[in-house]
């Protein structure tokens, strides 16, 4: 886990304040996540301006960066070990539970738009010749 995040300004973003989602690459899998960007504006918020790494990257103050490191840690813990998920608490950090509603948020969207775009298709069966 690095301690940079990418420089968000318009000249490194083509879509830079464009969008209400950002879509980051997740695990070994690469699958697809939408985040919030209020979520990602408060990890943003985090960030030391004074400092830039090759004008591409800033980095987190060491406290917040520690923070977020330890509850990785517990969460891949937790994973590892479901029956040990004991030190999976996740109070002090807000950015989680932003992400735990938006993804049942995105869940029930979804569902939702699965329901009213399916519709019920009556079967026909033929009799004498003739479909019902």
């Amino acid at each position: 886990m690095l301690n940079l995040l990418p420089l968000r300004n318009a000249a490194n973003s083509l879509l830079y304040g464009k969008t209400g989602l950002q879509r980051i690459r997740v695990g070994k899998q690469a699958k697809v996540i939408e985040v919030d960007t209020s979520s990602i504006d408060e990890i943003y918020s985090h960030s030391r301006d004074d400092v830039t790494l090759h004008n591409n990257f800033v980095p987190l103050k060491h406290k917040n960066f520690m923070e977020y490191k330890l509850v990785a840690y517990h969460l891949i813990e937790a994973f590892e070990n479901p029956e040990r998920s004991f030190k999976t608490t996740l109070g002090g950090i807000a950015f989680f539970d932003k992400l735990k509603n938006l993804y049942s948020k995105k869940m029930l969207q979804t569902e939702l738009d699965a329901l009213l775009n399916t519709k019920q298709t009556s079967t026909s069966f033929p009799i004498q010749g003739k479909n019902i």
